[in-house]
């Protein structure tokens, strides 16, 4: 999703919470962002690419061991 560099980040965020994008989605957005721009802006000393990647991993993993909350509701009236 190339567009994710004109979203605000509470948009990212609200994208992120629902699935729609994923951590890893995002750095690699954000990378090519940095990547396509970098030679006129020249805002970056580093980009640690390989450490943004390896987070975005990380907190995928994370999130897919995280067990599922739900609530149940009895069937009967109490």
């Amino acid at each position: 999703m190339s567009s994710l560099h004109t979203l605000s980040l509470a948009a990212v965020r609200d994208k992120l919470a629902s699935g729609e994008v994923s951590p890893t989605m995002v750095v690699e957005a954000a990378l090519a962002r940095i990547e396509a721009t970098e030679p006129t802006i020249r805002a970056c000393i580093t980009v640690c690419a390989a450490e943004a990647r390896a987070e975005a991993a990380r907190l995928e993993q994370e999130a897919a061991a995280a067990p599922v909350d739900f609530a149940e509701k009895p069937l009967w009236g109490g």
